[in-house]
């Protein structure tokens, strides 16, 4: 029998080419589960690094200026009185920086010289901020030995004070975090850099 020549070839089914596709390519299926899958890491990574550079610590140094009080050849009894500068430099590029009340120790010799109160602050991205306590300590009692001792690191330039700052109410806090930094006497009105520990 003769073929006609422009007749429409026939099906071999009646569902046409859909068979010869799969079921995620008929419904878009594959092209909606790679473009969520690459929404997921984009969003995560942009999260993970936001997240990191939030937690990003300031520097914090301090200095002391108008140290009067202590002449331990004088008397076994001192009366320290100094100004404390705290500088904070918030180098987060998103988050402020805010630091509950704390109180602020010096120390020689794990002996407590002076203590002021440091006020709750906040410090914007990206900024720094200066902030002074007041030290005093009606009086101090120290042992001949520990005088001695003072009078020569003073004479010399070496006596070395601590300072620690701490949360007034660390129980409150909901991460309480310590600065601890080192004077020496004769650099105390340079700023020195501190250490921060949180808990």
């Amino acid at each position: 029998a003769n073929k006609d020549v422009g007749a429409e070839p026939q099906r071999a089914d009646g569902d046409g080419g859909e068979k010869n596709l799969t079921s995620c390519q008929r419904f878009g299926v594959c092209y909606g589960v790679g473009l969520a899958l690459v929404l997921v890491v984009v969003t995560s990574a942009i999260a993970l690094g936001v997240s990191t550079r939030g937690r990003v610590d300031p520097y914090f140094s301090v200095e002391i200026s108008g140290m009067e009080g202590l002449d331990p050849l004088r008397s076994p009894v001192v009366f320290p009185e100094s100004n404390l500068t705290l500088r904070v430099d918030n180098r987060r590029p998103i988050r402020q920086y805010c630091r509950e009340k704390s109180t602020v120790t010096i120390s020689y010799s794990q002996v407590d010289m002076a203590w002021g109160e440091l006020p709750a602050f906040c410090v914007e991205r990206r900024s720094a901020s200066e902030l002074s306590v007041p030290l005093s300590r009606p009086q101090v009692l120290l042992p001949r030995q520990l005088r001695d001792r003072m009078a020569s690191d003073m004479h010399v330039g070496k006596l070395e004070l601590g300072v620690e700052i701490e949360p007034s109410r660390p129980q409150d806090a909901d991460r309480p975090c310590y600065l601890s930094c080192i004077i020496m006497s004769g650099h105390l009105d340079e700023p020195q850099l501190c250490k921060q520990f949180c808990v």
